[in-house]
């Protein structure tokens, strides 16, 4: 997979990829920036998550998915591409530009009924938060109430 991401981003942007190993050009890492902004770091296509309040309503949000992609350096830059607002109850894999991610994206949306509602059924008023995977979350919040609280 390493030599076939190699190869295809280096015919897509005329760029040399020899130099990069199997684990740059296949995984891609998420971080998570203070406080609404999610960039996936890799050689691949990237894609960011920006998280916005939707008016006072402190149980929804508007999300944006945006596609990073590379371009043929030897060329003129691409022009900017449209962007395609979903309505609210439209799925993701509408959106065809987003390739197989649509139904990752529509996926992960049904998930997240099941998740509210687990976050409120239980007895504790605070939602706990597991040591490791969850330690940029519980980051997130610490600083966020820091700001708060100041």
């Amino acid at each position: 997979m390493g030599q076939v991401t190699r190869q295809n981003i280096s015919k897509m942007t005329g760029s040399d990829m020899s130099g990069y190993t199997d684990n740059e050009c296949i995984d891609s890492i998420a971080y998570n920036v203070f406080p609404n902004f999610a960039p996936w770091a890799g050689l691949n296509r990237n894609v960011v998550y920006r998280f916005l309040p939707l008016g006072d309503d402190h149980q929804s949000c508007t999300m944006e998915a945006m596609l990073m992609m590379r371009y043929d350096e030897r060329g003129e830059r691409p022009p900017l591409c449209e962007v395609h607002e979903l309505e609210e109850h439209e799925p993701f894999s509408t959106a065809t530009e987003l390739g197989g991610l649509g139904a990752v994206f529509d996926q992960d949306m049904a998930n997240i009924p099941h998740l509210m509602k687990s976050m409120r059924a239980g007895k504790r008023q605070e939602v706990v938060l597991a040591n490791y995977q969850e330690g940029r979350i519980r980051h997130i919040h610490q600083t966020l109430d820091k700001y708060l609280n100041a």
